[in-house]
């Protein structure tokens, strides 16, 4: 079976197809593959990549985050204005900046 590019996966049109694709590829490798640039690295060990040459005009943005309870490693697009990973991961649980502190704080 070929193995498909990360270039390639964000270009599949059916979402469950792109998501087991990304899956498989991981987190690592579609940020290497795709010449990912960290602009924002947390204390939290968030971090917020930026990459070009995807979108026309655009730059794509990707949080790379770890699940707290299993300590996986996930990657998700956040919408291009953002600029740090704390308040990426906060616009991930529909909170503000502030909000997400705080709930990090208590636990």
């Amino acid at each position: 079976a070929k193995q498909l590019s990360a270039k390639e996966i964000l270009e599949l049109k059916d979402i469950e197809q792109r998501y087991i694709a990304l899956k498989i590829l991981g987190a690592e490798r579609l940020l290497n593959e795709l010449n990912a640039e960290l602009i924002s690295e947390t204390k939290r060990g968030n971090q917020l990549y930026s990459i070009k040459n995807i979108l026309k005009d655009k730059d794509l943005k990707l949080l790379k985050y770890k699940c707290p309870s299993t300590a996986r490693e996930y990657v998700k697009f956040v919408p291009n204005d953002m600029i740090n990973a704390d308040i990426a991961q906060a616009w991930c649980f529909s909170l503000i900046e502030e909000e997400y502190k705080q709930i990090l704080i208590e636990t």
